[in-house]
């Protein structure tokens, strides 16, 4: 049986992801040839790493990079990743995952106060388990008990405060429960809640929902101390409030998280009551900071120009509501490496062992549909270099004090390269896409049939408009999708220092700080990388990293991609912009970084050009970043916009399927976990599987897609009023592998038409895809449930009717867990 030749188009997370998963469901090597075409030199995408030899091996990265104790999915490819190492003699990083991650069991949060900046230390108490490995389920009357419990722990730890009814109350619950406060009687009432939210009844919500008013009135009612603009414990209280009073007031115990995505997260928390100094606070303005959550922005009265929160309401307390409760282990895990040998080159080495291809130095131009629009036909790419040798580029370089732990390189390794010394004297990089080099003739096109069966597109969204114009012109959900879904660029900047982060002021090793000063808002301590660098002179004995958002200025968008000079351009503005925050906010965060008259004390930062003398020349020895290339763009979650994501098996197109964190998976934001998800989704696909994920929706039936529960509520209502009645049946499935030949056979009598010998083998073997997955599964790719279903009707299945090439009709998504989308059912 010939293999289905899999072309993936990335090599970040998800694409590798995807390719991973598809080797796992094929261990001998019969079912695919996988090949993976990507950009430049290196892996990781938005998580790639180079290594300087010309500067200790330093690691220059996009920007800082932290798991949480709930990404389940990504953990569990970890642990998968190095299994596989060992068995192919292969030595993971460190030995071992729990080496190579490094929990931390605080976060810090700086609020402005007076004239200055007071810091909030957050300490979060490591939870049973570990990430990765299964674990019993989480519902959404969890998530309200938490959210209860949490605010009951915050309240009682405030001096003076008591839990009373709010003077001039006058509630049923009061007469009930008249020794018990509001708190204690909420607590009462969510104990004895259903297990499953869509058993709680619209009177048991709107009961607890105002039991909660009143316990929010009395938390808020307390005066302000004096020593701070407002008690973290009071406002970390109020948040948790308002999110459970939500989430009883519109529906997200019976809906899911999707039935508020189409509203802003401050404006549906102020909705539901949540007050302003709650939300101007450092606990929400960290909840945005952490996810980049702005686009758009205003001017202030003062001229100074004030970004907009845009995070959904749904996804931004989905996310926060796992982070918070359903993490194990510890809340936050820092990486002792980077991405790119922790996991990327691991991967790399797994992947070649298991004959996946790797075609570097190959940029995507075009993705072009066939003439019905039914498939891809073809892709345009450009080749930007080639080997001496004619072989595969070799990619890895070799670090540690040992060096024997695989990394990349900053710069590809021109020795292998015909154009090497090209790419060298003009200092091109082809990761850009501002990039003057034109590439090697002849450009290079990928055909189906010839090159590719089914395609995996895991290049980040924001490229789309230049690569996908053919299925934004010709379908429209790609068009609402490109449209809907929002990107940010955003900006990095690395510092090393000489001294330690004790001596540099702050109270804490491995500080993990949010919700400070634009554009550098976000840091982490992550000296714990230092060892693997590799200096000629005394080595650094501090590293930091910052991040932060860039919003785009309307009135400068960015030029066309003709414009070679635009990348030096933004980094250089940039580059005076971090300069100017760290001269007028560092301080704040590291006290020890200031000297006499407020001067910042430049010999505390390192230099790898020993020669230079200790002023502010050496902030140009640290590491600024841009990420303004389109692919290398943030994907926000802005309101509404989860209901035209995509999910990975359903592209609209017969052998496209899709890979990102720009996919709709449980998660649908930008983060490391969502992108593992829609890799694994999309193999799954591909293979005619089901890999069961944790945190696929919001609700405990974990077998079935988000996608089919507003089918089962339509069907329980149904079967109150079926006529003949309703009963049950058990079965099983069994799923084998057969020969095209057999299921020639089986399938033939279900096509429209004869396949004929004059058809294109590629074009049979398409649409005997089409038909088997309609015999064995009718919405194979929504991931329904069950495997098979006897009844299917090829007739009136589009799938079908499309093999023949008689019709235009499309494969529509079922609709989302939420009134608010609008798509309906074929």
């Amino acid at each position: 049986m010939a293999r289905r030749k899999i072309a993936i188009l990335g090599g970040g997370v998800a694409a590798l992801s995807a390719a991973f998963e598809l080797t796992e469901q094929d261990p001998l090597h019969q079912l695919f040839d996988i090949t993976v075409y990507t950009i430049g030199w290196r892996l990781g995408g938005k998580g790639a790493v180079g290594r300087d030899k010309e500067k200790g091996y330093r690691a220059e990265e996009h920007g800082l990079h932290v798991w949480t104790g709930f990404y389940d999915n990504a953990f569990e490819l970890v642990d998968r990743l190095y299994a596989a190492m060992n068995d192919l003699d292969l030595s993971p990083p460190f030995g071992s995952r729990e080496n190579a991650f490094e929990g931390l069991d605080r976060s810090v949060l700086m609020e402005p106060f007076n004239s200055g900046w007071a810091s909030w230390t957050i300490d979060i108490p490591p939870h049973e388990g570990i990430p990765g490995t299964p674990r019993p389920a989480f519902s959404l009357v969890d998530f309200l008990r938490s959210l209860l419990e949490c605010s009951v722990q915050q309240s009682q730890s405030i001096a003076g405060f008591t839990d009373q009814w709010p003077e001039g109350t006058q509630h049923s619950a009061v007469a009930a429960g008249a020794t018990d406060g509001p708190f204690r009687t909420a607590r009462a009432k969510v104990d004895i809640l259903p297990q499953n939210p869509r058993a709680v009844s619209p009177s048991d919500a709107a009961e607890l929902q105002t039991i909660l008013r009143h316990a929010r009135t009395q938390l808020c009612g307390k005066p302000a101390s004096a020593a701070m603009s407002r008690d973290p414990r009071e406002v970390v209280a109020e948040v948790a409030l308002t999110i459970a009073i939500g989430m009883l007031s519109d529906g997200v115990l019976w809906q899911g998280f999707d039935c508020i995505d189409h509203q802003e997260w401050t404006d549906w928390m102020r909705s539901n009551g949540c007050s302003d100094s709650a939300l101007d606070s450092a606990i929400v303005r960290g909840c945005y900071d952490y996810v980049f959550g702005f686009f758009g922005s205003h001017t202030d009265e003062r001229g100074n120009v004030i970004p907009c929160r845009n995070v959904a309401a749904g996804t931004g307390t989905r996310i926060l509501l796992k982070l918070l409760f359903t993490y194990r282990g510890s809340f936050f895990y820092l990486l002792k490496a980077t991405m790119g040998e922790l996991l990327f080159a691991p991967l790399y080495q797994v992947l070649t062992k298991r004959h996946v291809k790797f075609e570097f130095f190959t940029k995507v131009e075009h993705i072009g549909l066939s003439q019905d629009k039914a498939s891809i036909e073809f892709i345009d790419t450009t080749v930007q270099a080639t080997t001496h040798s004619g072989n595969s580029y070799d990619p890895l370089i070799w670090i540690g004090a040992d060096g024997t732990m695989p990394s990349w390189p900053s710069h590809p390794d021109y020795r292998q390269l015909v154009q090497g010394q090209d790419l060298r004297d003009q200092r091109i990089d082809l990761e850009s896409a501002w990039t003057k080099w034109p590439g090697v003739d002849p450009p290079r096109k990928l055909l189906r049939g010839r090159d590719f069966d089914d395609v995996v597109l895991g290049i980040g969204i924001g490229a789309f408009r230049t690569i996908c114009k053919d299925l934004i012109c010709h379908m429209p959900g790609w068009r609402e999708m490109v449209d809907a879904i929002k990107t940010t660029a955003t900006v990095a900047f690395q510092a090393w220092t000489n001294v330690g982060m004790r001596e540099l002021g702050c109270k804490q090793d491995r500080t993990a700080l949010s919700g400070f000063v634009l554009p550098l808002d976000t840091w982490a301590d992550l000296n714990l990388m230092l060892p693997l660098e590799k200096w000629p002179q005394p080595p650094p004995k501090g590293l930091a990293y910052f991040v932060g958002s860039l919003v785009d200025d309307p009135a400068d968008p960015p030029p066309p991609f003709c414009e070679h000079s635009y990348p030096a351009r933004m980094l250089a503005r940039q580059r005076r912009r971090m300069l100017h925050w760290v001269e007028n906010n560092l301080h704040f965060l590291w006290p020890g970084i200031e000297g006499p008259g407020h001067a910042i004390r430049w010999e505390r930062f390192f230099d790898y050009r020993a020669y230079c003398p200790p002023t502010r020349r050496r902030f140009f020895a640290q590491y600024p970043r841009v990420n303004i290339n389109p692919s290398d763009r943030y994907v926000l979650s802005v309101p509404g916009s989860v209901f035209k994501r995509m999910e990975a098996g359903n592209s609209g197109v017969d052998n496209l399927f899709l890979a990102g964190d720009w996919v709709r998976t449980g998660i649908n934001a930008g983060c490391i976990e969502a992108s593992v998800m829609a890799g694994r989704s999309a193999a799954a696909a591909i293979a005619g599987v089901d890999i069961a994920m944790p945190n696929a929706n919001d609700f405990d039936d974990v077998s079935l897609p988000t996608a089919l529960l507003p089918a089962l509520d339509l069907l329980r209502k149904l079967a109150t009023n079926a006529v003949a009645g309703t009963g049950e049946i058990e079965a099983f499935c069994v799923v084998q592998q057969r020969s095209r030949s057999e299921l020639e056979k089986m399938t033939t009598r279900w096509a429209d038409t004869p396949r004929t010998s004059s058809a294109p083998q590629h074009d049979q073997d398409s649409a005997l895809r089409r038909v088997a997955r309609c015999r064995g599964q009718h919405g194979r790719d929504t991931g329904a449930y069950p495997r098979a279903t006897a009844s299917c009707r090829p007739d009136l299945c589009p799938a079908t009717q499309r093999a023949s090439g008689t019709t235009t009709l499309r494969r529509r998504a079922l609709p989302g867990n939420s009134p608010a989308d609008s798509r309906r059912y074929p």
